[in-house]
């Protein structure tokens, strides 16, 4: 039997342990880890840069399409605002101009109008001269075919004769759905 009398630390001990063989795998099983990852982040990296390159060459080559959009949209910010301020400008002026923005548009050239009414329901009087009877039906019918009024009808037409001059004084009666309280409750 033999007996040793060495202290613990400098006794001889056994290489090749269960522990150490778990350690040295799984120190060699980081290490390939690693190196996997490595090779992995350099071809993301490769691909990457390949594809910047790739976004580099469209924006050098969408670069006038950009500058054109950008500047459209300026434009489009420009006519959004002057809308905004026409709308401001038309809300300072009585609704009532519509009525006569329509009858100007529909009027033929040797017609005047010499009084407008527009009642609380919606309902306009014409009085007005014209040199000719048929102007006056071309007015009517224009009338007619506007969108903005209903229920047009001639109540009158009056000769008249001043000299050497001589006109049809004409009386017209039309609706418009749109009265003059209702302008003013808005």
């Amino acid at each position: 039997m033999r007996i040793n009398l060495l202290p613990l630390e400098f006794r001889p001990k056994k290489q090749v342990t269960f522990l150490n063989i778990l350690v040295l795998l799984g120190g060699v099983f980081l290490f390939i880890v690693a190196l996997g990852f490595g090779v992995y982040q350099y071809f993301g990296y490769q691909d990457s840069i390949k594809k910047l390159a790739a976004i580099e060459q469209q924006i050098t080559f969408l670069r006038p399409q950009m500058e054109e959009v950008r500047r459209l949209e300026g434009i489009q910010a420009e006519l959004l605002k002057f809308q905004r301020e026409i709308d401001e400008i038309r809300g300072f002026y009585q609704p009532q101009l519509e009525i006569f923005d329509s009858l100007a548009r529909v009027m033929p050239g040797n017609i005047w109008l010499e009084e407008l009414i527009i009642d609380h329901k919606g309902e306009v009087t014409v009085l007005g001269q014209s040199l000719d009877i048929p102007l006056i039906g071309n007015f009517l019918n224009r009338i007619n075919l506007s969108e903005f009024y209903q229920s047009t009808s001639l109540k009158e037409i009056k000769l008249e004769d001043d000299d050497d001059f001589i006109s049809y004084q004409f009386n017209l009666k039309m609706e418009t759905g749109r009265g003059s309280l209702e302008y003013d409750e808005k």
